[in-house]
């Protein structure tokens, strides 16, 4: 059986994450964090 790898992605003005979700068909991140930021990622293309 294959394992799944995991990657992490940061960058320099990155906050501490407080909440993650991942879309159940689209390749769709959203992340928040104790700032009140909310960030998504496609995670196909990284944008």
């Amino acid at each position: 059986p294959t394992r799944p790898t995991t990657e992490v992605i940061t960058t320099s003005d990155a906050q501490q994450v407080s909440s993650i979700d991942v879309h159940p068909t689209e390749p769709w991140i959203i992340t928040t964090n104790n700032v009140g930021s909310l960030r998504s990622w496609n995670y196909k293309t990284m944008v």
